[in-house]
């Protein structure tokens, strides 16, 4: 008996793939009632600057004790978390209360940047 294959995919286009593409937040942030006092928009922060950390190894941007780093302005956190200044200060704070992805990432906060040193 002869197999007729039915299956038909489409091709995505555009703007389309990226239905598939996510940010991680450790279950851990959310889970965890250590991490209970900290706000969701915080535990979205952490997501997008795993993200960003990912980016960076890519393109290499390691310093000269093999620490990946990544350079995020509050203007990009403002757009990307659209709110205002003061919150995006108050996200950067309260991120750097967060466990690091490893003993080989630091935050440090300078000139308006952040930086996972």
């Amino acid at each position: 008996m002869e197999r007729k294959n039915d299956m038909n995919f489409e091709y995505y286009y555009g703007h389309e793939a990226e239905q598939f593409m996510f940010y991680r937040i450790p279950k851990l942030l959310i889970k965890d009632k250590r991490f209970s006092g900290i706000s969701s928009d915080a535990k979205m922060l952490y997501g997008l600057m795993l993200d960003r950390m990912q980016l960076s190894v890519k393109n290499g941007w390691i310093d000269e004790v093999n620490r990946v780093y990544i350079i995020y302005t509050v203007e990009q956190i403002m757009e990307d978390l659209c709110c205002c200044k003061e919150k995006a200060i108050v996200l950067e704070y309260l991120y750097s209360k967060f466990p690091k992805a490893s003993d080989s990432v630091t935050v440090n906060f300078s000139m308006g940047r952040i930086g996972i040193r």
